[in-house]
């Protein structure tokens, strides 16, 4: 991630080297304070944030939600302990990184967002809209740098190539399945309709049923949070809904449901491990479901016809296709951004 954020080399942190393409030797160099404004309902992504703009040398603040998840802590206290010893048997410290970060809460109406927003010379937000907006619009220096990575939709499709045998199907159901379970479906990345192309030796309802098999194994493997009662209500509307009009496929329990229904249009997110299966004629009208607020597709498909699709689907706004199981991977580029060099400055020597 840092080598392709670097220009092909990490040393451009470290010392000036030169660079190819410009004929200069250069320096990537950080820019300063780095603050962070972690979401609440997935606050662990924005450890990611921090770890590249540790790599830049930046100081950093984490502002945390009132309710901050227990990985945080335990994350920073795991790495305060390490120690790594270089090949010259230099030993670093994981305290060197632990104190370059300040982590702090205050309310939403409070004086410290401005003054948080004014100290910075990087700005990293991650969550909803309301809380992106609220961070945009403090006031800032005319020299700080926003990275905003905000509220984003994910689905996944299937192609029909993918639907040839049931074992294949089935792999795809299996990835799927991760997708919609990690996070619990909160993260910007995680599936919530799953399109599937209708021609293929087994249909779209008979896929939802393998899907159904596969969400009930990763449910066992990553057993989920509580969900709360503004869930579990949409949860059973919609599942009232697909027994009415579609099919079900669920436990007694609010765990997880896969939802199967012939309709055109692509439909909200439920949340709650709810994965809406829908069928579609062609994978290549899927560009007509996305926009520029469809973080990721899950793009069951080999080939020259996937190629094709994901060019489509690239112009329709979408940040990244992948396959399905890997949703929720964290790669450079994220939300179409290298996150690393919008945290350094460039300095060149002729």
């Amino acid at each position: 991630m840092a080598v392709s954020s670097m220009r092909g080399s990490r040393r451009f942190l470290d010392e000036f080297r030169h660079d190819a393409l410009s004929g200069q030797r250069q320096r990537a160099l950080l820019r300063g304070l780095v603050a962070h404004w972690l979401a609440g309902n997935v606050p662990t992504l924005g450890f990611q944030s921090l770890m590249l703009s540790l790599l830049a040398k930046s100081a950093n603040i984490l502002k945390v939600p009132e309710t901050v998840s227990p990985l945080l802590p335990e994350m920073l206290e795991t790495l305060v302990s390490v120690r790594y010893s270089s090949p010259s048997g230099r030993e670093v410290k994981g305290q060197v990184l632990t104190d370059a970060i300040e982590a702090m809460w205050y309310p939403h109406d409070a004086v410290d967002a401005a003054a948080l927003s004014g100290l910075a010379d990087v700005r990293v937000v991650w969550g909803g809209g309301e809380a992106v907006r609220a961070v945009a619009n403090l006031p800032r220096r005319h020299d700080c740098t926003d990275i905003i990575f905000g509220p984003k939709l994910s689905i996944a499709a299937i192609g029909r190539e993918a639907l040839a045998t049931e074992p294949a199907a089935r792999r795809a159901a299996s990835g799927i399945a991760i997708d919609c379970s990690v996070f619990d479906q909160e993260a910007c990345a995680s599936a919530h309709t799953v399109f599937v192309e209708q021609g293929g030796a087994i249909e779209p309802s008979d896929f939802a049923a393998l899907l159904a098999d596969q969400m009930a194994k990763a449910n066992r493997r990553l057993p989920g949070l509580r969900i709360s009662g503004q869930v579990a209500g949409a949860v059973k509307s919609a599942r009232i809904l697909h027994f009415q009009e579609g099919e079900v496929f669920a436990p007694r329990c609010l765990e997880w449901s896969v939802l199967f229904r012939d309709s055109k249009e692509r439909p909200p997110p439920v949340y709650g491990r709810t994965a809406l299966v829908r069928p579609i004629a062609d994978l290549t009208r899927l560009p007509a479901f996305v926009d520029r607020d469809t973080k990721v597709v899950g793009l069951a498909l080999a080939g020259s016809r996937r190629v094709r699709i994901a060019e489509q689907l690239a112009l329709g706004g979408v940040d990244r296709i992948t396959e399905p199981g890997s949703m929720a991977e964290f790669s450079a580029p994220w939300d179409g951004v290298f996150a690393l060099e919008r945290m350094v400055r460039w300095v060149s020597v002729r």
